[in-house]
């Protein structure tokens, strides 16, 4: 079975509703997804290319704010 292991990173990424539509396409397809979700909001000092270079994920989506 193929497995991922993500990152779900953004202010506020725990009011997201993208962990479910995730689950639902990993059950669709038999994936094994695992994720992380990261909330940077109010971590004003939060260093994304720090954090970055410091985690083991299969891929990170990044959610913020333009």
């Amino acid at each position: 079975m193929k497995s991922l292991r993500c990152g779900l990173i953004g202010n506020y990424i725990r009011q997201t509703r993208f962990p479910v539509a995730l689950e639902l396409m990993r059950q669709e397809t038999g994936i094994e997804l695992r994720f992380e979700l990261i909330d940077t909001a109010g971590q004003s000092d939060f260093d994304f290319a720090q954090f970055v270079a410091s985690v083991t994920l299969s891929n990170l989506a990044v959610l913020r704010p333009g």
